[in-house]
């Protein structure tokens, strides 16, 4: 396991917040619900974010990042406070 750059507790996992651009057609439904067809499988990352599951800190901003930061290969820390967006922004 490795620490948290943050918070110094040991962390077998990150979370990710990811932002993204997906395209739609959206036609109205029988009921008069909007019925949504995704009609491209590419996604747009717009932003990625990895949190500590302990204290909710970001601690990379890139897969790589985080990758590294599981591995034991860098420290981390991007030094952007808590959750800049998601459910508890």
């Amino acid at each position: 396991m490795v620490s948290c750059p943050s918070c110094g507790k040991e962390i077998d996992h990150l979370i990710n917040w990811s932002k993204q651009w997906r395209k739609y057609v959206v036609r109205l439904g029988e009921g008069g619900d909007l019925e949504f067809e995704e009609v491209e499988d590419d996604v747009d990352v717009i932003r990625d974010e990895f949190l500590c599951p302990e204290c909710e800190e970001v601690v990379a901003v890139s897969e790589r990042h985080a990758k590294e930061l599981l591995m034991g290969k860098t420290k981390g820390g991007v030094n952007v406070g808590k959750l800049m967006w998601g459910p508890n922004a």
